[in-house]
């Protein structure tokens, strides 16, 4: 083989080679190799919390509860949840069988049928009657008491306080007898045969009596009657309030004792309200509900707020304490001897 011939194979050769590596090449660029991704499988979430799930607070207010009083013990009740991180709900029933291992406390506004039921099959779970509440007692049933024979009885006293020749007349409810006793023996507290110095005579003080749930224009014909013989002072009970029969009073010359604080047209002329602190009894009382201590009763405090220093001075509230603490802690009762 020639020289030139073996050039030509030689140069070929490398063509071929060259050829095949640049084709390999072009592939390589052409499919490259897929990258291998691990793929994470997805994390498990937490199961959401129910608000309530460390406690729940519940409210019953049977069918025919007051909505005033419902309103008035909603706000102080779910204050004290929420500060406890519990959830409070409202019910108008509570089937047997229902509680929960976390219902902290039921407290009762009226009387359900299955109560007594209710209190036994849940031991952990503190019970709360109010009064007109006729649970049986138990380990885990507590009473909140507000006590309106000490109402009528402090109305009375401070009305003979107040009153010019011991004038005082209140407005009461039929339903119960012994707050007209109340009443009267609180005015007597002060002012013993309380008789007048000037006609018109009459055996003061005087109490008109009416059902509870009179209306407004009842209970001012009521207040007509005691005007008869000039009455100047009148106790209006919490049966007998209303903002109709408020408003009606405004222009009367008469001085006022009542169990709400006054609207404003007949602020000048209220002498004192007399106020059960029941907010108050039930922060009081939480810790124990709270620690699982169950059988007791609490007595709403009575309170003496609105004090109008017109009517009554720095001594006569000194007074008017002194009776009240003598009265609350059985000093004095609020009813008559019987013989």
């Amino acid at each position: 083989m020639t020289l030139h011939s073996q050039t030509i194979r030689r140069a070929l050769t490398g063509l071929l080679l060259f050829s095949i590596l640049f084709a390999g090449c072009q592939n390589a660029a052409a499919s490259p190799t897929p990258e291998v991704i691990e793929t994470l499988a997805p994390a498990e979430l937490p199961t959401p919390i129910p608000t309530d799930a460390a406690g729940r607070v519940i409210l019953a207010t049977p069918i025919g509860v007051d909505d005033a009083q419902r309103e008035f013990i909603q706000p102080i009740l779910h204050e004290l949840s929420e500060e406890a991180g519990f959830a409070l709900e409202v019910r108008t029933d509570i089937p047997t069988g229902v509680i929960a291992g976390n219902w902290k406390a039921v407290f009762l506004l009226g009387n359900l049928p299955n109560q007594d039921e209710l209190a036994a099959s849940a031991p952990a779970t503190q019970f709360v009657a109010f009064d007109g509440v006729d649970i049986q007692p138990a380990a885990n049933v507590s009473y909140v008491r507000v006590n309106p024979a000490y109402r009528a009885f402090m109305a009375g006293y401070i009305g003979a306080l107040v009153a010019p020749d011991w004038r005082v007349g209140g407005l009461l409810p039929a339903d119960d007898a012994a707050l007209e006793d109340a009443f009267i023996n609180g005015s007597r507290y002060w002012c013993g045969r309380c008789g007048q110095s000037a006609p018109p005579f009459a055996q003061f003080p005087l109490a008109q009596t009416m059902m509870s749930g009179s209306s407004p224009l009842q209970w001012q014909t009521a207040v007509g009657e005691l005007t008869k013989y000039n009455t100047e002072v009148i106790y209006i009970s919490p049966e007998a309030t209303s903002p109709e029969l408020l408003v009606s009073l405004a222009g009367l010359n008469l001085t006022f004792v009542g169990s709400q604080s006054p609207p404003d047209q007949v602020r000048e002329r209220w002498a004192a309200t007399l106020a059960q602190d029941v907010p108050g009894t039930l922060r009081g009382m939480w810790p124990e509900l709270m620690a699982g201590v169950g059988g007791k009763t609490y007595d709403a405090t009575l309170e003496v707020t609105d004090i109008n220093e017109y009517y009554i001075s720095a001594g006569k509230a000194r007074l008017i304490k002194e009776t009240l603490e003598a009265l609350t802690t059985g000093l004095i009762s609020p009813f008559s001897v019987e013989n």
